[in-house]
């Protein structure tokens, strides 16, 4: 099996018998050393989505003739990541604090549209920082940003959501556009508040020296 990382031949010792996922772990320990993860995988020429690499890890290295990878630096793409989860939350609350003015005024067919892209903006939002989770190994029960773990303060968007889609469905328009504007907007902005803290802890805990570090190293 020939490997490339970056377009360049990457020499590695295998076994005979070795398998798919064999080799591909010992690559990712490798990169994750180095401040790098995988961007981009092609296996035989074709392209593997994120996560798929491991519905061949059982394959023998002897079937496959070509494992190419694509990688970048880890804190550049835990920076990115950050980034367009903090324009994500900015957007929510623009259309959370709108949807809230709609049902007060009554505009209600035009809120409940609002309010479902609200939702999905939510859900868009807690599946990022799930996913972050996953692929940085984090342990959020054990990782505290703002004086409480990130376990717990994810955990309370349940209740406060079970009581805004209770209201949705009582047809309440009032209650719901409070809670729309008392608690969940605030709770969006105390995440916004919460996004660098989260993205300093998430690069300590993979050993990745922030911005602030390098620069202190280099002078």
């Amino acid at each position: 099996m020939n490997i490339t990382i970056n377009g360049a031949p990457y020499e590695m010792t295998m076994e005979h018998h070795a398998t798919l996922g064999q080799v591909y772990k010992q690559l990712i320990s490798s990169l994750t050393e180095s401040g790098m993860v995988v961007a981009g995988i092609e296996v035989n020429g074709e392209a593997i989505p994120g996560g798929k690499i491991w519905d061949l890890s059982s394959q023998s290295v002897t079937e496959i003739q070509t494992l190419d990878l694509i990688t970048r630096q880890t804190a550049e793409m835990v920076h990115e990541a950050f980034v367009s989860a903090n324009q994500h939350l900015q957007l929510l609350i623009s259309e959370t604090e709108k949807t809230a003015t709609m049902f007060r005024v009554g505009e209600e067919l035009g809120a409940q549209d609002r309010f479902g892209k609200c939702v999905s903006g939510l859900q868009w939002f807690l599946k990022a920082l799930d996913a972050l989770r996953g692929m940085m190994e984090l342990d959020y029960a054990n990782m505290a940003v703002g004086g409480v773990s990130v376990e717990v303060t994810i955990q309370e968007f349940v209740p406060m959501m079970d009581e805004i889609l209770e209201a949705q469905a009582e047809n309440d328009a009032i209650l719901l556009a409070d809670l729309l504007e008392y608690e969940l907007v605030p709770k969006l902005n105390r995440w916004r508040e919460l996004l660098p803290e989260l993205e300093e802890k998430t690069l300590a805990s993979v050993k990745i020296p922030n911005n602030e570090d390098s620069k202190r190293q280099k002078s």
